[in-house]
């Protein structure tokens, strides 16, 4: 939001899918994307998946994968198989 207008993002700038259920941003103001087929961080005025979606299936994302960050800029992101961790 630049103050008067709303701009979307979707697979066209790089997020894995455009079905987006969490977003959180670490220490250093990344902006980390969950969506129904991978992780992504945004670069710049696009978006890159840092874990496709082979992988994402083990989180469950269907089911909300819920999506933090701590001080140092880690990933924690939480399923009914456990907590997982991306390190930075």
């Amino acid at each position: 939001f630049d103050g008067r207008l709303f701009r979307r993002f979707t697979t066209v700038d790089g997020l894995a899918d455009n079905w987006v259920t969490h977003l959180a941003e670490d220490a250093s103001g990344q902006l980390w994307v969950s969506t129904n087929r991978g992780l992504c961080r945004r670069v710049g005025n696009a978006f890159e998946t840092v874990v496709p979606a082979r992988s994402w299936l083990r989180f469950r994302p269907n089911m909300g994968t819920p999506l933090t960050t701590d001080t140092e800029g880690n990933v924690y992101l939480g399923s009914e198989h456990g907590l997982f961790a991306i390190r930075k």
